[in-house]
C-alpha cells in the first residue's frame, strides 16, 4: 500500500511533503512528518503531533488508520500544525549542538548518540 501524502506550502513558499508514518499513530494521536523540501536530509524534516476526537479514537485497542487522519486535516489545521512543528534533529535548530553533531557524523555515529558514552 502507497504512502498517502499531502503537499503543503510555507510562508516562504516551500513546498513541503506531508505523512502520517504508520508507526506513529496510537488509538488518539497521531505524528505528522513534514518533509524537507531538498529531500537531502531528514534531519531538516519537523514534526508535530495531532490528537484525534472520532468515535475511532476513543476504543484504545486499535490503531488509528494514517490515510484517513491525513484526510481528516483541513488546509488550515495542517497549516496550523506545521507552524507549531519542531524539527527533527535538535542541531538543526540548536547550534550549540551543530559541532558535536557533525564530530559525531564524522565518527560513523550519525549523530544518535548525543551525550550518551559509548
Amino acid at each position: 500500500m502507497a504512502k498517502k501524502t499531502r503537499t503543503i506550502t510555507a510562508a516562504n513558499g516551500a513546498q513541503w511533503s506531508v505523512e502520517v508514518p504508520i508507526e506513529a499513530v496510537g488509538a488518539s494521536n497521531a505524528m505528522l512528518l513534514f518533509h524537507h523540501p531538498s529531500g537531502r536530509t531528514a534531519r531538516l524534516d519537523r514534526y508535530a503531533w495531532v490528537n484525534v476526537d472520532t468515535a475511532d479514537a476513543r476504543n484504545v485497542t486499535t490503531r488509528l488508520d494514517p490515510k484517513r487522519v491525513l484526510e481528516s486535516l483541513n488546509d488550515e489545521r495542517l497549516a496550523q500544525l506545521f507552524r507549531r512543528s519542531m524539527t527533527v534533529d535538535r542541531s538543526a535548530s540548536d547550534p550549540s549542538l551543530a559541532d558535536h553533531t557533525a564530530a559525531a557524523v564524522e565518527q560513523g555515529e550519525g549523530g544518535t548518540r548525543r551525550g550518551h558514552p559509548h
